[in-house]
């Protein structure tokens, strides 16, 4: 690029290269080329890289991303949550077990899961632990398809 056409590659172009190599399953090029790269403290380049770990269950190079997500964004779950789903996915309990163990050591807090359920009452919105004995009948009817 620099070459070709005078431009000095900015963080968002290996980003983009990084996610292309990763969709692709080529991880072992994207991670030579993160080792190549000037600009190696963008979070999102990590997050890229760690969630093609995800998707293709390469656990050394996802724990390498998470380890660096760590430093860089000490208070986001994300990358423990994920980490820890790619060690449970290949049956790693015990490396599962010490992710979220160093998560909740960290105090770093994970937020809550939800949904969002579009009905002819409108749109709500569900919460982990939510009350579901708050939503009236008609509107659990139509969330689980009773009649």
């Amino acid at each position: 690029m620099e070459k070709d056409h005078g431009i000095q590659p900015l963080a968002d172009h290996y980003t983009c290269v990084i996610d292309s190599l990763g969709r692709a399953g080529r991880l072992v090029e994207a991670e030579a080329l993160v080792d190549k790269m000037p600009c190696i403290d963008d979070p999102v380049l990590w997050e890229v890289l760690l969630s093609a770990c995800a998707v293709h269950g390469n656990a050394t190079l996802a724990k390498r991303a998470a380890e660096k997500l760590f430093l860089l964004d000490p208070l986001s779950s994300a990358p423990y949550v994920l980490l820890s789903n790619i060690y449970a996915s290949l049956g790693r309990w015990d490396d599962a077990s010490a992710v979220r163990t160093l998560l909740n050591g960290r105090g770093v807090a994970k937020d809550r899961g939800y949904s969002w359920i579009d009905n002819k009452n409108g749109v709500r919105a569900f919460m982990v632990d939510d009350d579901l004995g708050m939503v009236n009948a008609e509107e659990q009817a139509s969330v689980y398809g009773a009649t």
